[in-house]
């Protein structure tokens, strides 16, 4: 949520994570800044596990309020789709992705980006689906999107906020040709969370959280899917929503909304336990309203505890849904990337 400063050192890091379902994975990054008529920024990182992510970014720092961006990725991803607990889908494949922010603009607690983006999925021939399954459309093709986020940070901690409010909001305009998708409309993709720390001890704190997505169109291509599941947001792809009791990631319809209600205890200096609550409900045509039935209704539940290490989070929830409708266990040791 915060920009990474200009220096005028190297800087070379190295972080390792485990969690019990990915496993092990380890990311080396660096940062060069140098200058050429005016302050410049390279960086550059590799991700290596069941995921391989590389990433290289080049920004330029003239006298405004923006910092221009060109930055590539290049994902290697082995995704599991279920549903309801069942592996529906397990498909492997290449993402590329240029992103292109003529405004990228970070202030104290404050951030935008606005840009073009253009990706281009490749999936391997031995992609397997259950059958029966409606997934969608599994394509080999590119996309152009039109997207902005605007996001307001002012919580005091990165994973353990105990003051502070976070919103965040996501647009984009998903094409095929930066106009069309399939020679009809394109599609709208809208993600937004707001999160509000409210202390109600010295150690205690109460965490209300609304977050959700809204996909509008005639088409959603799976690299696009709504997935629920896990510990954070986009852990796994860009459009994964948390919820308790999920640890894979669940296939859902397009549209969610959804409100978690978490008590954060602080327990000594580092140590946390984390009693959370989540209700949703997911949708494929906002007409369902309407029609009470066609709403799928969500809830979860999770206890968990956690240790603030120098190595990033360590610790553990239990959780249930009746989305899985069987208990959930999640191990987790350092930081989110």
């Amino acid at each position: 949520m915060t920009g990474t400063p200009l220096t005028n050192e190297r800087l070379i890091g190295a972080a390792l994570r485990f969690d019990n379902e990915e496993n092990g994975a380890l990311q080396f990054g660096v940062q060069l800044p140098f200058h050429w008529h005016m302050p410049m920024d390279f960086s550059a990182s590799i991700r290596l596990g069941n995921r391989l992510k590389v990433h290289a970014a080049h920004t330029i720092f003239p006298n405004g309020i923006t910092s221009p961006t060109l930055s590539y990725t290049f994902l290697r991803d082995n995704i599991d789709y279920y549903r309801q607990g069942l592996r529906m889908v397990n498909t492997r494949y290449n993402h590329h992705r240029v992103d292109l922010l003529p405004i990228n603009s970070h202030f104290r607690r404050y951030l935008l980006h606005a840009g073009l983006r253009w990706e281009y999925y490749q999936h391997d021939k031995q992609t397997l689906i259950r059958p029966g399954m409606n997934l969608g459309e599994l394509p080999d093709g590119h996309f152009f999107s039109l997207h902005a986020e605007a996001a307001h940070n002012s919580e005091n901690h990165w994973y353990f906020p105990s003051t502070g409010t976070l919103i965040q909001a996501n647009y984009a305009y998903i094409t095929d040709n930066l106009f069309t998708y399939d020679g009809g409309p394109g599609m709208h993709d809208i993600k937004a969370l707001w999160r509000v720390n409210l202390p109600l001890a010295r150690r205690l704190t109460f965490q209300p959280m609304a977050y959700g997505r809204l996909f509008i169109g005639d088409h959603q291509p799976v690299p696009f899917a709504t997935l629920l599941g896990a510990e954070w947001f986009a852990m796994c792809t860009d459009h994964q929503l948390p919820f308790d009791g999920v640890t894979n990631l669940e296939y859902v319809d397009r549209n969610l909304v959804a409100l978690r209600l978490q008590l954060q205890y602080r327990l000594l200096k580092s140590h946390y336990i984390q009693l959370r609550f989540t209700m949703a409900s997911s949708f494929s045509h906002f007409d369902d309203f309407e029609q009470p039935e066609d709403l799928v209704n969500l809830f979860g539940t999770s206890a968990a505890y956690f240790f603030d290490s120098f190595l990033g989070p360590l610790g553990f929830n239990i959780g249930y849904s009746n989305l899985l409708d069987k208990p959930t266990f999640y191990l987790t040791l350092g930081h989110k990337f």
